[in-house]
């Protein structure tokens, strides 16, 4: 319900009023100075919408309610717009935008955004999908995939596909371009993929695939 505007401007803005102080105004200027400054109306005020209440409750229900008020409420700062709201968030609360949910640090964030992307990777050994070159790596090396291939089997296909750690220490895989090394192929696809260091993703996803497939 919108609730009346408790000011007024009569005869084409010759004379202004105050309702609740029953006191007129020469010049809009002049009620409006009256609304924002008047202890009586502490609270009663919307600057945003020019709008007079009829007491500090009627005046929060308005922004809690209207479109012209988005409110963060930790930053206790009001946006005209859900846009403006959102981009705030993003910013500086670290929300993403696909689902709304708020993290606490952007790793964190950056890490979830990925629970979004699209299933548009195809197994090499079955009909699966995933959303990540890694997450199909480790569904191979589980054993889990219905062509039987393993983890040893993945170790053996891409031996000499050039991400082997020369000084093997049960670290099998290193990174071409950082020198880190992994246990698994798939944990080698994750740190390429996390932009840890300026090994290309692409490049280095389009290697393993060639070497397995060459086998399967």
């Amino acid at each position: 319900m919108v609730r009346e505007n408790q000011l007024q401007i009569l005869n084409e803005g010759a004379t202004c009023v105050c309702i609740p102080c029953d006191r007129q105004f020469v010049f809009i200027n002049g009620l409006l100075n009256h609304c924002r400054n008047a202890e009586v109306h502490q609270g009663e005020w919307c600057e945003r919408c020019q709008w007079l209440f009829v007491s500090p409750a009627a005046r929060q229900a308005h922004v809690d309610n209207s479109p012209r008020h988005n409110i963060c409420t930790p930053c206790d700062l009001d946006f005209s717009t859900a846009a403006l709201l959102e981009s705030h968030d993003v910013d500086v609360h670290n929300m993403c935008m696909d689902c709304g949910k708020y993290f606490r640090k952007v790793n964190d964030l950056m890490q979830h955004k990925r629970s979004h992307l699209p299933l548009e990777i195809e197994c090499l050994g079955c009909d699966r999908l995933f959303s990540e070159f890694s997450a199909m790596m480790i569904h191979l090396e589980s054993g889990n995939c219905e062509s039987g291939i393993d983890r040893d089997d993945i170790d053996s296909y891409i031996r000499d596909c050039g991400y082997v750690n020369e000084l093997y220490d049960g670290l099998m895989y290193q990174c071409p371009d950082c020198e880190a090394d992994f246990r698994f192929a798939s944990a080698l696809c994750q740190h390429v993929a996390s932009n840890a260091c300026n090994q290309n993703p692409e490049d280095t996803f389009n290697d393993i695939e060639s070497c397995i497939k060459c086998y399967v």
